[in-house]
């Protein structure tokens, strides 16, 4: 069988028997690793954040390599959401993305949540969401995100921004939605959902149920944005979209672009 660790470093995939002690390393990404040797890499903080529910959350940040806590300088700070039911954007498993870019290169400090809706952390924060997508998933982010500003004297509240990407794409818009706080200086919205009856019934259904009246009517109307358009006023936000996404349609964006031209 093949046993795999894949953190907090790159991918070790070693190959053991199940009648004796024998194995051998299928793969150890050793040239990786050595050039990595070579290079900044961030600081990475994980902690957890008590909520005012009762609850508490995971969140990481990632810091740039020259950050000196005791220095009186501030860093502006990026929030990746995806906050989809069940789904993690925080774990021990080694990851190199544009988030180390940004890091290491732009000074930026990046920030994950894992609040009520996230998995591996208790059934009952899961379910939190179930028939209330867009709902207290997003106040965790804005909540946390200011007890970090509160508690973390480098990271600059004037110059902190969000951005997700399919349902972080929706978790965004809706952020900025509820941000009457203005938490988030701007926000930037990939593949947005903009309301869930114009997504895959087979997801959908599964978290929330039907859009009837009998069933879960308002439920679905909380997670139209178009609903939410007054919201949007004086926030600096920018919606990204492929028109050949067969996940996430462009109509999505599409009928939030109207509905904020009207």
């Amino acid at each position: 069988y093949a046993q795999t660790c894949s953190g907090p470093g790159p991918k070790i995939v070693q190959v053991k028997s199940l009648t004796s002690s024998a194995s051998f390393v299928w793969e150890d990404n050793a040239d990786l690793r050595k050039r990595l040797s070579k290079k900044y890499k961030p600081i990475i903080k994980r902690l957890q954040v008590p909520l005012s529910n009762g609850y508490t959350v995971y969140v990481r940040l990632r810091l740039p390599p020259t950050l000196d806590e005791k220095s009186d300088k501030k860093y502006p700070m990026v929030v990746k959401v995806y906050g989809g039911p069940n789904s993690n954007e925080i774990s021990n498993a080694y990851s190199a993305g544009e988030e180390n870019y940004f890091v290491t290169n732009r000074q930026y400090i990046y920030a994950s949540i894992d609040g009520r809706g996230s998995g591996k952390n208790g059934d009952n924060l899961m379910f939190e969401v179930y028939r209330r997508l867009g709902t207290v998933e997003m106040e965790d982010q804005i909540e946390v995100t200011k007890y970090l500003h509160k508690h973390y004297k480098y990271i600059d509240a004037n110059r902190t921004g969000i951005w997700g990407w399919s349902y972080g794409g929706f978790a965004t818009l809706s952020i900025l939605a509820k941000d009457t706080e203005n938490v988030f200086k701007w926000g930037l919205a990939v593949a947005a959902v903009t309301s869930f009856r114009l997504y895959d019934t087979i997801y959908t259904e599964r978290y929330m149920g039907l859009p009837t009246k009998d069933d879960n009517e308002q439920g679905y109307n909380n997670t139209d944005l178009t609903r939410s358009v007054e919201a949007f006023r004086n926030k600096l936000f920018f919606i990204v979209h492929g028109n050949a996404d067969d996940n996430v349609h462009y109509q999505q964006s599409m009928v939030l672009a109207r509905a904020l031209e009207k």
